[in-house]
């Protein structure tokens, strides 16, 4: 789902710049190759060596480590609307994840998101998947509670 909106790059570098710990990587061939700095000037490097960023907006995860009720929350706030017993919401069941948009040469947004898994051995650095939503239902209520804080996010024209 690529955003028509047009990206005002100022706007944009003030608020991945507040995001704690997040995920500005590049991308070589569809594949992460490096973290990058976020600030405008590594984005721009970035995209006219590689092609294409992801950039980390804020983020989201589904606890289930603490309390009697596990649940999902946006930047912080829990969510309430989703059914538990529906399946399909297991494939968003990570403790860290993200989201963001994805931003090629041309300055073209793609709205995504990544997930964290723990390492099998449950210590040490997780391993980051990148996805964008084309396997996502019509009715996907976290795809488009995602989709709705990138909108409202300010870093359009």
């Amino acid at each position: 789902m690529t955003n028509k909106k047009q990206l005002d790059l100022e706007k944009l570098e003030k608020v991945i710049q507040n995001v704690d710990m997040g995920q500005f990587v590049v991308f070589e061939d569809d594949i992460p190759a490096e973290l990058i700095e976020p600030n405008l000037q590594s984005i721009e490097k970035s995209l006219n060596e590689f092609g294409k960023v992801f950039l980390e907006i804020g983020f989201w995860g589904y606890d289930d480590e603490y309390g009697d009720e596990p649940y999902f929350m946006i930047d912080g706030d829990p969510i309430d609307e989703i059914d538990e017993s529906d399946s399909y919401y297991e494939k968003y069941h990570y403790h860290v994840a993200g989201y963001g948009i994805f931003l090629d040469k041309e300055y073209n947004v793609e709205n995504g998101y990544y997930t964290t898994a723990p390492p099998p051995t449950g210590h040490g650095m997780g391993y980051t998947t990148f996805h964008d939503f084309k396997d996502a239902r019509e009715n996907d209520f976290i795809r488009d509670k995602l989709i709705e804080c990138i909108n409202t996010t300010d870093i359009w024209k």
